[in-house]
């Protein structure tokens, strides 16, 4: 009894524990939706600029009709983009208000900068998969499978008892006093336990404790599987990551910032500078979803290795 006590302790941690990790993802992917949402409307800002610009060269007789059709169909995938982008918000802000407990309809933001790390080396994250909650968790069910052999095994032998029985005052029994009514009875019950059937007891008790180590093998080698794919996803994700800061977006508004010069210098036309802004935007953008991806697959590393993404 103390063993399964112990077995649904730690499946209600479990429990928990997964229900945390569905709350960070849910969060992150709310962040993500904001920062979506936020990239979208300057592109959508900047297809109605370059709309406006495509149509005052065409009333300046220096454009054509075909770049306003362009220009103007650009401008309506992006108020679709914005609009799709807010509804996506609206979905992940339902979800983690779902998870939360709180009402879907409420309208919700994230804020701040995700965790991305920082993360250990594989050996040491391996090291700690010896106590990982789901490995406790098999052991302690092989800990509940192990004594029921022993119970099983005890039923085979004779069972003796000592029985007795007191009859006070009965009516049926003649006297003068309540003692002289009285009659007591001891006996001895010896149960053989010939047709119990406990040999077979006892070998579908040798299975299930040879089940439960079996899926105590098999939770270790999926456990040490699944760490060693997070860790890849975690370390392709992180360096995306830093190569869009340091190499993309640098190299963007430095280009951003060119063309706006060159446009004040009367080297290039506005739409240069409008196209080189919305280039950087979509930088950003592509920053936005490559921070979410660094922040889950961190959380689904820590998840991996046996932490709880609680207390990140």
């Amino acid at each position: 009894a103390a063993a399964d006590g112990r077995v649904v302790r730690a499946e209600a941690d479990l429990a928990l524990r997964d229900l945390r990790h569905r709350v960070v993802v849910a969060w992150i992917e709310l962040l993500r939706a904001g920062g979506d949402v936020a990239a979208s409307r300057v592109a959508a800002q900047q297809a109605a600029d370059l709309e406006t610009i495509a149509k005052g060269r065409l009333d300046a007789g220096t454009g054509a009709d075909v770049d306003v059709t362009v220009a103007t169909a650009t401008r309506a995938r992006a108020d679709v983009a914005v609009a799709s982008a807010i509804r996506a918000e609206d979905a992940a802000s339902a979800e983690l208000a779902g998870l939360v407990g709180w009402d879907p309809a409420r309208p919700l933001r994230a804020d701040g900068a995700p965790v991305i790390g920082p993360g250990a080396e594989l050996g040491p994250l391996r090291g700690r998969l010896a106590a990982h909650p789901e490995r406790a968790a098999a052991e302690q069910r092989i800990a509940v499978a192990d004594p029921t052999i022993d119970q099983v095994l005890v039923q085979r032998r004779p069972l003796l008892a000592l029985e007795g029985e007191l009859d006070y005052d009965d009516p049926t029994i003649t006297g003068d006093t309540a003692w002289a009514r009285t009659d007591a009875r001891v006996g001895v019950a010896l149960e053989l336990p010939l047709f119990a059937r406990i040999g077979d007891k006892a070998r579908a008790a040798r299975a299930t404790a040879a089940a439960q180590r079996s899926r105590l093998a098999a939770t270790e080698a999926e456990l040490s599987g699944r760490l060693v794919a997070a860790y890849a996803r975690w370390q392709a994700a992180t360096e995306r990551l830093t190569s869009i800061q340091t190499a993309v977006i640098p190299a963007q508004e430095k280009a951003a910032r060119l063309s706006m010069q060159a446009y004040r210098e009367g080297a290039r036309d506005l739409s240069s500078a409008v196209l080189a802004e919305r280039d950087l935007a979509t930088a950003h953008a592509e920053l936005n979803d490559a921070r979410a991806q660094a922040a889950l697959a961190y959380a689904d590393l820590v998840v991996a290795a046996g932490g709880d993404v609680h207390a990140k």
